[in-house]
């Protein structure tokens, strides 16, 4: 090849400049093994909590938001309420806890957690999430390994608030993400709804008539993608199924950490067994 040709094409010779910069290649894409079970409706918090388990493991500390915090389920939330279950992990390396929930009884519930956890570092507020959590962000410092759960109904949380979290660190791993898109129920909701300022900053951009055509599976993946526009490393889809059978809904977990793709997996298809004991790391641990 001739020099000149060589620069035509963006490539040199060896010590020779570049006439154009050639771009960095991107990260290979973090992979595990497909699932080989399904995950039930009625694990969705056991599964949060093997999760966080695993985190704290390879942290050895930590911080806990959770934008919805009050127990979805009031009849079960012994077993149902993710931040009731999160909270009760040893060891207990995670350090400060941030629970906010809108409604007036849920945070009564939440008010009530907090006292049974004198021993930790917990904020609660009556608030909506899309205010408060973009502020209490604010506090997180920049090597402090973050958990953030989105567990939204349908509509609740805006995509500036997803934004807000996923830009708060600038050079170290990104605030981890639990974002739950409920496709089971999707066509109907999009269907039945008023109001289109809900959806616009649900969705936090203009092209509203794409959306609403979406079916299912092309809002999963329409948030996959949203969520790697955002920078993350791995971003995947984890289905969680109906008692007959069908998906309801996905948790999207989106992180920079490259054991927590797999992590996530073993949470998953571990969900309804019980707690490893700390002596099942091989950890003897004093408190952090």
């Amino acid at each position: 090849m001739t020099r000149a040709k060589a620069k035509q094409l963006g490539t040199a010779q060896e010590g020779e400049p570049l006439l154009f910069p050639v771009p960095a290649r991107p990260d290979a894409e973090i992979r595990v093994a497909p699932i080989d079970r399904p995950l039930w409706t009625g694990s969705k918090a056991r599964l949060i909590q093997r999760y966080i388990r695993l985190f704290i493991m390879i942290t050895h500390h930590g911080n806990y938001i959770d934008g919805f915090a009050g127990p979805q389920s009031v009849e079960n939330r012994d077993d149902m309420w993710s931040a009731k279950l999160v909270l009760e992990l040893e060891p207990k390396w995670l350090r400060r806890f941030y629970l906010c929930d809108v409604s007036r009884d849920q945070y009564r519930f939440l008010q009530d957690l907090k006292k049974a956890h004198v021993d930790r570092n917990i904020t609660i507020k009556r608030a909506d999430c899309n205010v408060w959590l973009p502020e209490i962000v604010k506090e997180i410092k920049p090597k402090e390994a973050t958990f953030c759960l989105l567990d939204q109904r349908m509509f609740e949380c805006h995509w500036s608030t997803v934004q807000s979290i996923a830009r708060h660190k600038k050079a170290e791993n990104k605030i981890e993400i639990f974002y739950f898109v409920p496709t089971g129920w999707w066509r109907r909701s999009v269907t039945a709804l008023g109001d289109e300022r809900v959806l616009k900053q649900w969705w936090g951009r203009s092209d509203l008539d794409a959306v609403r055509k979406l079916s299912a599976h092309g809002l999963k993946m329409a948030f996959v993608d949203r969520f790697k526009e955002l920078g993350y490393k791995s971003v995947m889809p984890w289905p969680i199924y109906g008692k007959d059978g069908t998906v309801m809904y996905y948790m999207v977990h989106a992180t920079d950490h490259p054991e927590a793709p797999g992590l996530m997996r073993r949470a998953y298809k571990n969900a309804v067994t019980p707690l490893d004991p700390p002596e099942q790391f091989g950890l003897k641990y004093a408190e952090k």
